[in-house]
């Protein structure tokens, strides 16, 4: 059984994405709870406002696999609850921080881990992800308090690289569109097979696209395998 919990005091850190792309297709049967009331996301899942944070701790109990998508908006109102009901942090059994460059976005995280541990909790039950990272950056140097933070207090962290395949993707997840890919490929060619004046143009454009998208997400998910791995295989 794993409980998540994703949260930052920012917003547009990339919550949502890596509760659907990263962690809700590795937990088997998992169950996403949204806590928010005003950003829209394209994550399916029951959506539970930050004053009603009580429910989401009710809810998680009947879950094996449970992430907790915690909105900016709501971030004060569910630590309130969690004050109010004595232990209930145990509930989780982490707690995913992203971070994304911005000074704002950093400030906000280092003041989230803060209270994180104020709350009692430990190092290794809080995970921070460096996300929107651009390939020709240092992690360390992007992110030097927060990284110097983690390194102090004992919190694993790790690095999520921009990719273009996650505007793609608006009603699929990198996992779905990786084990479709084969499939694609086949309906391609099998249009391919065809003499010219036969092939439907705009279905063979459309599948094209598909199999762009799965040949971009098909790194995405290995790099996904490999930072869910290092951070919650203990």
């Amino acid at each position: 059984m794993t409980k998540i919990a994703v949260v930052n005091f920012s917003g547009n850190v990339g919550k949502s994405t890596l509760t659907k792309h990263l962690l809700a297709p590795r937990l088997p049967n998992c169950e996403v709870i949204q806590v928010e009331s005003i950003n829209t996301t394209n994550v399916d899942g029951e959506k539970v406002s930050g004053k009603h944070f009580t429910k989401v701790i009710e809810e998680i109990a009947l879950h094996e696999n449970v992430v907790v998508d915690v909105g900016s908006s709501n971030v004060e109102q569910a630590f309130t609850a969690l004050k109010d009901l004595d232990d209930a942090h145990e509930d989780f059994d982490y707690f995913v921080v992203p971070c994304v460059p911005g000074d704002k976005q950093q400030n906000d995280t280092l003041e989230l881990l803060t209270q994180l541990q104020e709350f009692g909790i430990p190092g290794s039950k809080i995970k921070v992800i460096l996300n929107y990272v651009s390939r020709d950056d240092v992690p360390e140097s992007l992110f030097p308090s927060i990284v110097g933070y983690c390194s102090e207090m004992g919190i694993a962290w790790a690095t999520v690289y921009y990719n273009a395949v996650f505007e793609l993707l608006t009603k699929s997840t990198v996992d779905q569109v990786v084990a479709n890919l084969d499939d694609v490929t086949a309906r391609i060619k099998e249009i391919q097979a065809k003499p010219a004046e036969e092939q439907n143009k705009k279905k063979l454009r459309e599948l094209s696209g598909l199999r762009t998208s799965g040949r971009m997400a098909k790194g995405v998910k290995k790099h996904f395998d490999e930072i869910f791995g290092t951070l919650f295989n203990e």
